[in-house]
């Protein structure tokens, strides 16, 4: 019987890594697709192209396209696109590449936990298949997301390599300072590590806070000296905040995870009590609240939930561990279910699984002369498009924007950051005026946009005067009653709506 349960135990394994292979597919193959997965590419493509060039990032006249994310992974992926002479594949890969190793981490972090070789690899295994199966446009994303999980997550293994240790206690102060100058929202895993270890050791926890402030300072120093002044204006510009979007997106993320969150409590209520295992459950903690409270944010998406991915899949394997030696020669019925237990956590990659294979079906739909947008058409057709859009982009003389901004840069066109813009606009950071007045004169020979303006603001100003800001938009409403004013639609395909001067 025994031999028979570990036998099944790992084919439930096998199935697991078969199904997240299977969500992988789409990700390598879009990987070198002159297509836009998420708008963030654009805006990082420019960003990566004005670090390397020696451009300040952090200029104070950087109407337009103002930077709030921080500078390191700018560098590093500029670096990378220099050498392979292309910035958006460069960053595509440095984030596929980060997964996998944030996914090691994960289950190097269960092994020096005390887990076996089964639990390491199925923590390391799932990890992947939770964004792969949740959040599928992030992976072989160009994004600084997952090369910061990357760098904090070392932090953590070299924390719990020795935590009293002094050189220990400098390296994860240094590595959580440079993780967050890759990406400042990732502080759940930094504060879980302060806080056990102040609950561990008052004098080493000042010893640790210490070094962090002072690392911190050198390379928010460095940062201002290479990258420009306006550095924490920008990067600290308040997002519009809208409790509808916070309770929508944040039980639509969660709903996802809800089996395997459920599945983990009996091991994080026994991992809280133990001094060596605590810091997972506080992690998993901070990871919630953080996730959900910044849901309620413009242009927040479900990698702020990526933290409680990577804390649940390290707690699913520990899970393994404690039900295995502890629960299994008490509870007899649990020798006959525990080999499914593995199948059960991995139930929110088996319904990505299902999603891809309906959607897979989809195909490029052309009606009334139009490509049609929302179906996940073949990759080759959404590039062919991409192209032609870029090219007719190319072919428009003079300054455009665009709301895709890999359009705009493909055509070789400045940068116009239309959501950062909007962000500092309505955080009174910059000013809207000069922006409108161009936008009046005609100065922007191309407007485009991801959907077709509404028809009321084709109509008379007076009839949107009164129109309140919309949360999670990329455009003021002044600028779409302006737009809609003095521009006339000349073009539309899958990629949106483009709009030119009325003469």
């Amino acid at each position: 019987m025994k031999k028979t349960a570990h036998i099944f135990h790992w084919v439930s394994l096998s199935i697991i890594i078969l199904a997240v292979i299977f969500l992988l597919i789409l990700p390598f193959a879009r990987l070198g697709k002159k297509i836009e997965i998420d708008y963030n590419e654009g805006s990082n493509v420019y960003r990566s192209l004005k670090a390397i060039s020696g451009q300040l990032l952090y200029d104070k006249n950087n109407e337009g396209n103002p930077v709030n994310y921080p500078p390191m992974s700018f560098y590093f992926v500029g670096l990378i696109g220099n050498v392979i002479n292309d910035p958006l594949i460069a960053g595509r890969l440095v984030s596929l590449v980060s997964l996998f190793l944030a996914s090691f981490c994960v289950a190097y972090t269960v092994r020096k936990l005390g887990g076996e070789v089964y639990d390491t690899v199925f923590a390391g295994v799932i990890c992947v298949g939770f964004i792969a199966a949740t959040a599928t446009h992030y992976v072989g994303m160009n994004d600084p997301q997952m090369l910061g999980h990357v760098v904090i997550m070392s932090g953590l293994l070299v924390y719990l390599q020795n935590p009293f240790e002094n050189r220990n206690i400098f390296i994860t102060a240094l590595l959580f300072s440079l993780g967050l100058f890759i990406k400042h929202s990732l502080i759940a895993l930094p504060i879980a590590v302060g806080l056990d270890l102040f609950l561990r050791s008052r004098h080493n926890f000042l010893k640790w806070l210490g070094y962090f402030a002072i690392c911190l300072l050198c390379l928010f120093i460095g940062t201002v000296m290479v990258a420009g002044s306006d550095f924490i204006n920008q990067l600290t510009t308040p997002r519009e905040y809208c409790m509808q979007k916070l309770f929508r997106d944040s039980l639509r993320h969660l709903s996802k995870m809800s089996i395997p969150l459920f599945l983990i409590l009996p091991w994080l209520f026994y991992a809280i009590k133990k001094k060596g295992l605590r810091i997972i459950p506080i992690y998993i903690l901070f990871s919630l609240v953080w996730g959900s409270f910044t849901q309620g944010g413009s242009g927040i998406d479900i990698n702020l939930y990526f933290d409680l991915f990577i804390g649940i899949s390290i707690a699913s394997g520990m899970l393994l561990l404690f039900l295995r030696g502890n629960l299994r020669n008490v509870f007899k019925p649990l020798n006959i279910v525990y080999p499914v237990i593995p199948i059960i956590i991995g139930v929110v990659i088996f319904a990505g699984v299902t999603v891809k294979t309906v959607r897979s079906f989809e195909r490029f739909d052309f009606k009334d002369g139009v490509w049609h947008k929302g179906t996940n058409y073949k990759l080759q057709y959404q590039e062919k498009i991409f192209l032609e859009d870029a090219a007719f982009l190319a072919n428009q003389h003079g300054t455009s924007i665009c709301e895709n901004l890999l359009l705009c840069y493909f055509a070789k066109k400045p940068e116009y950051d239309t959501h950062t813009t909007r962000e500092m606009i309505l955080a009174g950071r910059i000013g809207e005026g000069k922006i409108l007045s161009r936008l009046e004169k005609g100065y922007f020979t191309t407007v485009q946009l991801n959907e077709q303006l509404p028809e009321r603001y084709l109509q008379d100003s007076a009839n949107v005067s009164s129109q309140k800001e919309q949360c999670s938009e990329r455009f003021t409403e002044n600028f779409k009653q302006v737009l809609g004013k003095h521009y006339i639609l000349t073009r539309k395909t899958a990629n949106g709506a483009f709009y030119i001067p009325r003469k």
